[in-house]
């Protein structure tokens, strides 16, 4: 089955499949309450072991774990939202 929001009446008032480019501004499906608790609890790990790995990088000296240091937060910021309580 085909889904609705795909589709655009003309003029004439006959339907016309929206071009692909068009679609992504259609309004996405909402996602559970399960889905959202699974993808804050994903994040959650990743920070984790983002944390993990800061963890092993403090005590070097080396020049090359200085460079991974300093990538670290920028990776952090893309992971999104984890769970506060």
């Amino acid at each position: 089955m085909e889904d609705h929001r795909l589709h655009a009446a003309t003029k004439s008032g006959h339907l016309r499949t929206l071009p692909h480019r068009l679609r992504p501004l259609l309004p996405q499906p909402k996602l559970t309450t399960s889905a959202v608790s699974e993808k804050l609890a994903d994040n959650l790990a990743q920070k984790t072991a983002l944390c993990e790995r800061a963890e092993e990088l403090k005590d070097s000296t080396d020049r090359s774990t200085t460079n991974a240091f300093v990538a670290l937060p920028p990776s952090g910021k893309k992971i999104g939202p984890w769970p506060t309580k």
